[in-house]
């Protein structure tokens, strides 16, 4: 099975008899996107009814927030967070931190449609209607168990789509463009696409930078949406999460390719947005990385 190598139990007293633990250990560089996929894949594969869950919430990187700060997650009665700063679980296969992770039948009955066998950020960039509904169905479950807490929602409760809006996430942060995920003529390419919807059409913007934001108020004007007052160098996760949750209400969507944070949108709005993807892996291998200005 895919992941079994991170499938780590351990044993404690609980009142008068030993249960048992699954540790969900999320990586220090890891993204929000990351995290949920792997703490969901976790719990859905490994976690029995009677056990216990311990997520090992690292925060660094982009995280500065605790786990219970910007989700509930009603799926067992028992599920605790653990907050450390050094990534523990040494034997944690890399590309099982942006997977949903599938059992090997699951696998099979994918791999003639999607490469690999296994649902990550591909499926988006292919076509995510390729994922069939049972599979769909396995997951969805657990996104919609995922929560925001009282004070995401609040922030998320500021903000009001019409119904004639695009969601676009535009990932264009220092660290993207740093590992070389972002080619010189990106932002274009979402401009080329945004201006194919007619004059009445809103866009809910997501970016990282407001640099980007200037650059398509300038674009479209005010048919740009973005968090009201957003501060882009605010240190507290509470902000994004809302973007996410607002990113997957409307019917459509335009996001980046290889972004878990898109693809997470995505499963919260329980699969049914239509998507379009700016940007692909050959684009990433071309070498050809914009890390000056706009």
């Amino acid at each position: 099975m895919s992941g079994e190598v991170s499938h780590i139990f351990t044993q404690r007293k609980y009142f008068e008899h030993t249960e048992r633990v699954l540790n969900i250990y999320t990586h220090p560089i890891g993204g929000l996107g990351n995290r949920i996929k792997n703490i969901l894949s976790r719990i859905r594969l490994y976690a029995g009814n009677y056990d216990t869950v311990d997520i090992h919430w690292a925060r660094g990187g982009s995280i500065y927030n605790r786990f219970y700060e910007l989700f509930t997650l009603d799926i067992f009665p028992r599920i605790n967070e653990i907050d450390y700063s050094v990534f523990l679980d040494n034997q944690c296969r890399e590309d099982d931190l942006w997977n949903l992770l599938l059992t090997p039948q699951e696998q099979e009955l994918i791999r003639d449609v999607i490469p690999g066998g296994f649902i990550d950020f591909e499926c988006l960039q292919t076509n995510p209607k390729f994922i069939p509904q049972c599979i769909k169905d396995i997951y969805i479950p657990y996104f919609r168990a995922l929560k925001p807490t009282e004070s995401v929602q609040s922030l998320i409760d500021k903000v009001s789509l019409p119904e004639n809006c695009i969601a676009v996430h535009i990932r264009h942060s220092e660290d993207w463009r740093i590992w070389q995920r972002w080619a010189q003529g990106d932002i274009g390419l979402f401009i080329d696409e945004m201006k194919k919807y007619d004059e009445n059409t809103y866009f809910y913007l997501v970016c990282h930078t407001k640099e980007i934001e200037e650059l398509m108020v300038q674009t479209f004007g005010s048919r740009i949406i973005v968090f009201p007052d957003k501060d882009y160098n605010k240190k507290d996760n509470r902000q994004h999460v809302a973007d996410m949750y607002l990113l997957s209400k409307p019917q459509k969507m335009i996001l980046t390719y290889g972004s878990t944070f898109s693809e997470c949108s995505w499963w919260l709005g329980e699969c049914r947005q239509d998507i379009t993807v700016i940007g692909n892996h050959d684009r990433w291998n071309n070498g050809i990385v914009d890390v000056g200005t706009l």
